[in-house]
């Protein structure tokens, strides 16, 4: 369901550095309610993929705290 609460209608999103290739895989709830997505990201256009971590508050926002301003 789409909350009015969390992000804009219900969604939020977050861009790795380099040439946003991101794409989760994963969804992991704390159990402070902050929401660990898992997935790859490659930053540069011919480069690996890299394995991408990003941390949301409960709502939605990314977490400051957590790595590099939520990533």
């Amino acid at each position: 369901f789409l909350s009015g609460t969390f992000g804009s209608g219900g969604k939020t999103t977050a861009n790795f550095p380099g040439v946003s290739e991101d794409l989760a895989y994963a969804v992991a709830l704390q159990t402070d309610g902050k929401i660990l997505v898992g997935g790859h990201t490659r930053t540069t256009a011919s480069g690996p993929l890299d394995f991408a971590l990003a941390r949301f508050q409960t709502n939605g926002t990314l977490d400051a705290a957590f790595g590099t301003g939520g990533l």
